[in-house]
């Protein structure tokens, strides 16, 4: 016959954790979570510099697509002046804008329905916000509303500020840079109040007419569009389809486009400096990606530029035809 025995009666008692023990398994379990962390984190982020790097190839098929069709890439900004600065007649600012080159690429990027909502016979709006505008474009004219439609395909999914500016650009089409010989800007504003350079020995400056024949640097050692986290969004004044902004008054700058000039990520040291935004915005390119950013190349493919690339190099690879070809890891 069996007897069953109670836990008291072998002089047992039942218990749980005691604190020491719960702190010791909170400690490890702590010690767990901070090692994983970063893994995850660097697991995310590589995930979403993939899904950038898949942007500049779309960007890139469409824009040798445009090549193939009309036998030169697009302008970087299109205007009806090609005037250094591109100043509009009277009344101003934006009546000579017309579409930059993330407009021109639309049909070839998947986006027809929204190339045809705009009006290419009509002037293009140069903000997201009109009424910073010297002159608002007429109600009748469709192309500031299309302009703000938001599209992902210029979204770079590790950039922080485009969730509050999804009309932001993080692809900068590259105007030029600092050539061999060092020749740099075609014109520069000298206003203290908003300093501003314009280039022209890239693939994407103001009416731009450049094919892959006037590369003469080499497709793979040129560069064609970068990634920037540094779009000028006072009030998310500026956005992925905005063109040049044209006044009469002479206070202009190009959109979408800026210049191999200053080291990659360089703003805090330029800000330091007392470099004006307008300036780091149209000269620099960045981005959220640890340790330097992505760039298309004139040829299609996309290399990671480290920020600490031999400046002079990185500089030349901005400009065509300056005689002095390198590769993107500076060889």
């Amino acid at each position: 016959m069996r007897i069953a025995r109670s836990h008291a009666a072998c002089g047992r008692q039942p218990h749980g954790f005691t604190l020491v023990e719960l702190l010791v398994v909170i400690a490890i379990i702590g010690t767990l979570v901070g090692l994983l962390l970063p893994a995850v984190q660097a697991a995310r982020e590589s995930a979403r510099r993939s899904m950038c790097s898949n942007n500049l190839k779309q960007l890139g098929l469409a824009l040798h697509h445009h090549h193939d069709a009309m036998q030169v890439f697009p302008r970087g900004n299109k205007c009806t002046t090609s005037a250094l600065p591109p100043v509009s007649p009277s009344p101003g600012d934006p009546t000579a804008t017309r579409e930059p080159w993330t407009i021109a690429i639309l049909p070839y990027a998947e986006n027809a329905a929204l190339y045809n909502r705009f009006d290419f016979n009509q002037a293009f709006s140069s903000a997201v916000d009109q009424s910073n505008q010297e002159t608002t474009l007429p109600i009748t004219n469709p192309n500031p509303a299309a302009q703000n439609t938001m599209n992902p395909l210029f979204n770079c999914p590790s950039d922080p500020g485009v969730p509050a500016a999804p009309n932001k650009n993080n692809y900068f089409g590259v105007m030029g840079g600092v050539s061999a010989s060092g020749q740099g800007a075609a014109w520069v504003n000298g206003n203290a109040c908003c300093r501003y350079e314009i280039y022209n020995n890239g693939i994407l400056f103001l009416n731009s007419v450049t094919g892959i024949k006037n590369i003469t640097d080499g497709t793979s050692k040129t560069f064609l569009v970068g990634e920037t986290i540094y779009q000028y969004l006072p009030k998310t004044l500026y956005g992925w389809g905005q063109g040049a902004r044209t006044n009469s008054t002479g206070f202009v700058y190009l959109q979408n486009v800026a210049a191999t000039k200053n080291q990659i990520n360089s703003k805090p040291q330029l800000e330091a400096a007392g470099t004006h935004p307008h300036l780091i915005w149209q000269t620099t390119f960045s981005s959220s990606h640890p340790g330097g950013t992505q760039f298309l190349t004139a040829d299609g493919g996309v290399s990671f530029v480290l920020e600490n690339i031999n400046l002079s190099i990185y500089q030349q690879m901005g400009v065509i035809n300056d005689g002095s070809p390198v590769g993107a890891d500076g060889r």
